[in-house]
């Protein structure tokens, strides 16, 4: 008579690294990581504004072309406010923010000299970005599109935010 033989099963193992603990890890690296790419794409986005309104202002606007004044106005609608919120936040006066805002937009785009125009631009590029990358960090949940890769649904992650 022979012996049935069966092969022995690994003991299930435990600790880091492994079963559901494995799978929390990766998904919140994951979704940390599309955070990251959600204000890092903001801010890129809201820092390229001035230079495209600069650009359009001093070199592509001709009398041929006025219409690009529209998007040199529409960068100034979008950059405007969140420059006076962020100037309210260390003037501590809405008046001084405001014409804080009006100032250097004004000077980045209709200065004659260089510098001073570069200046503005300049700072309009770092107050966007900084300000941009705040306010999509204020967002616990990470961002859900297509170019993240996330639902278009815009539905609640099942991972919960590190921040």
């Amino acid at each position: 008579m022979s012996a049935i033989v069966t092969p022995m099963r690994k003991p299930a193992q435990r600790g880091p690294g492994t079963g559901k603990r494995r799978s929390f890890i990766a998904s919140r690296t994951a979704s940390t990581w599309q955070r990251a790419a959600h204000r890092s794409l903001a801010a890129i986005a809201a820092g390229f504004l001035p230079v495209a309104a600069y650009v359009l202002a001093h070199v592509e606007i001709t009398d041929e072309k006025p219409l690009l004044w529209a998007l040199v106005g529409a960068s100034l609608i979008y950059s405007a406010p969140s420059l006076a919120e962020w100037a309210e936040g260390w003037c501590r006066s809405r008046i001084k923010a405001w014409a804080f805002a009006v100032l250097l937009e004004g000077v980045m785009l209709a200065s004659a000299i260089q510098a001073l125009s570069l200046t503005g631009l300049m700072l309009l590029v770092i107050v966007n970005a900084a300000f941009a990358w705040r306010q999509a960090g204020e967002n616990k949940e990470p961002h859900r599109s297509r170019v993240l890769g996330g639902d278009a649904s815009g539905g609640a992650s099942d991972v919960s935010p590190m921040e």
